[in-house]
């Protein structure tokens, strides 16, 4: 299964996702970027995109039945 979800933000609000955002366990203090570990921890495989203001997150699962498509 694939789930995308898209997030817009106005222009002067938008700000690059952190480079490794996903890729590190959360730290002591609470980060914008927390949901994306666990997202990547809990997927196949996370795919996370950025242009201006428009956020794409396409995450995707395995479900019954994947092991014989792949």
């Amino acid at each position: 299964m694939a789930y995308e979800l898209l997030r817009t933000q106005p222009a002067a609000a938008a700000e690059a996702v952190p480079a490794f955002a996903g890729f590190r366990p959360p730290g002591r203090a609470a980060a914008p970027e927390d949901g994306l570990w666990l997202a990547r921890t809990l997927s196949e495989a996370l795919d996370v995109r950025t242009q201006g203001p428009l956020t794409r997150l396409t995450l995707r699962v395995a479900g019954p039945g994947d092991a014989e498509r792949w």
